[in-house]
């Protein structure tokens, strides 16, 4: 689609055009309301314009200054910003761009990461997928997603269902910069191609690896980022963390409020997450664990459990799999015993010891409800390992 004659199209007055300038700063632009753009003034119609994930293929917008506004999850292979104003690298981050996207001769032809196999947007966001060599076969592809720079409420209210003290004093964490996250956690087939074995007590390719302790976890992001030169992958923050799994939720979970029936049964999670009350539900492999002697209450009762495979259940808004359930994730932080002082940015909180505790988030398969909440968090020593606790990698910000 280009871009409209100035001849204005039937039926659109100017209530129409002032609407489409109106939900762009709103980040609610859409293609549907590009019919009117040869009628929009090109100096303030898109000027600090929040635009979100809209489908701007093959647009012409050589003429617009764009100063001050955002594209996060926008398509722009192919759109025209030749004579365009305003654009920089930093507002093109958050979209999709390729060969056929024209930038103005003032900025560097961009290119997608020279860590990435492959770039795109879809309806949650823009990925990037990493290839990681195997040395048996085809390499194993791991997709991240980029996490939108934003402000979000850390920690739990006073009165949600399930708190634990540690999750407080709830405070506002400005993240002023986009950063890309795993989509899932770290499967048994990543971890095999980068470090050779495989330690996890519920073997199969697609389900997280589990069974690693935050030491190992360190050995593995030295190994992965030798093997794909410019990956530099870190493990999450604390905040990070959080934000991502919340992906601009503010209830206890970000399929909504939690509702804790019993000790492993709040009907919120079965769509969401692989936890206490639902993990035996089709698990298939021999050496599952006897629920018999474990929680109570559950929702299901069946007789074995353990972890799934990962995708198995629907993801957040932002297109991460498993941040709640199926198992705990390593963050970078060391342990406080509450949210007291820590860092408004959202970096990790460090420590003066090598050995102190670290942070797991989001539950696990063999979790109570409780557990499994957007705020939930636990420390652990660094050489703790379990079968119930994996991790996801990171990339940005903080580096």
């Amino acid at each position: 689609m280009t871009r409209s004659p100035t001849v204005k199209p039937p039926g659109l007055t100017r209530d129409h055009l002032r609407r489409i300038v109106e939900v762009a700063h709103a980040g609610k632009l859409g293609f549907v309301d590009l019919v009117g753009l040869a009628e929009l003034d090109p100096a303030t119609a898109f000027r600090g314009a929040a635009i979100r994930g809209s489908a701007l293929r093959g647009q012409d917008l050589a003429g617009f200054d764009f100063t001050g506004a955002t594209f996060k999850g926008c398509d722009l292979t192919g759109a025209d910003f030749s004579r365009a104003t305003g654009v920089t690298e930093a507002m093109l981050a958050e979209a999709a761009t390729d060969a056929s996207t024209t930038l103005p001769p003032t900025l560097r032809r961009r290119r997608p990461p020279a860590w990435a196999a492959a770039t795109g947007v879809d309806e949650f966001g823009t990925w990037a997928d990493i290839a990681v060599p195997s040395g048996r076969g085809a390499p194993v592809i791991q997709r991240m997603r980029l996490i939108p720079a934003g402000t979000f409420w850390m920690g739990s209210p006073k009165r949600e269902p399930g708190r634990y003290d540690d999750e407080g004093p709830r405070r506002n964490v400005t993240l002023a910069k986009a950063f890309w996250l795993f989509d899932t956690p770290c499967t048994q087939a990543l971890w095999e191609a980068v470090m050779g074995g495989n330690p996890s007590e519920f073997k199969s390719p697609t389900r997280p690896v589990e069974t690693v302790s935050f030491e190992e976890v360190q050995r593995f992001l030295t190994r992965v980022n030798e093997r794909v030169p410019g990956l530099d992958l870190t493990l999450p923050s604390e905040a990070q963390w959080e934000y991502a799994c919340r992906a601009g939720t503010k209830t206890a979970t970000y399929a909504g409020p939690i509702e804790i029936l019993g000790d492993a049964n709040a009907p919120v999670l079965d769509k969401i997450a692989w936890y206490g009350g639902n993990s035996g539900r089709d698990f298939e492999l021999d050496n599952g664990f006897d629920t018999a002697v474990w929680l109570n209450e559950r929702q299901y009762n069946d007789p074995k459990a353990g972890t799934h495979p990962v995708k198995g259940k629907a993801p957040n808004q932002w297109g991460l799999f498993d941040m709640l359930g199926n198992v705990w994730e390593w963050c970078e932080d060391v342990w406080h015993d509450d949210h007291t002082n820590a860092p408004a940015d959202g970096s990790a909180r460090a420590g003066n010891s090598r050995a102190a505790n670290r942070v797991i988030r989001g539950g696990a398969w063999d979790g109570s409800a409780r557990d499994v909440r957007a705020a939930s968090r636990r420390g652990r020593d660094p050489s703790f390992r379990n079968g119930n606790l994996g991790f996801r990698c990171a990339r940005g910000h903080f580096q």
